[in-house]
């Protein structure tokens, strides 16, 4: 059964870039083994980040010249 939308952690992002602590993460994991909504969402994280982690950070610098 899916819970309530107030019942999704704020930090799958975060725990998606592993930029949570231990603790956290170690609830995000918790959450996740049993939110199927939350897992799913996890999912398509890791998948934009794996996206971001192949282009180059030159691509998203401004290179611009206005100074």
């Amino acid at each position: 059964m899916d819970q309530a939308a107030g019942d999704h952690p704020e930090g799958l992002g975060a725990y998606a870039l592993d930029a949570l602590g231990p603790a956290e993460a170690a609830a995000i994991r918790e959450h996740t083994a049993r939110c199927r909504d939350c897992r799913q969402h996890l999912d398509e994280l890791a998948e934009v980040r794996d996206v971001l982690d192949g282009v180059p950070l030159e691509a998203l610098l401004d290179s611009s010249s206005d100074g």
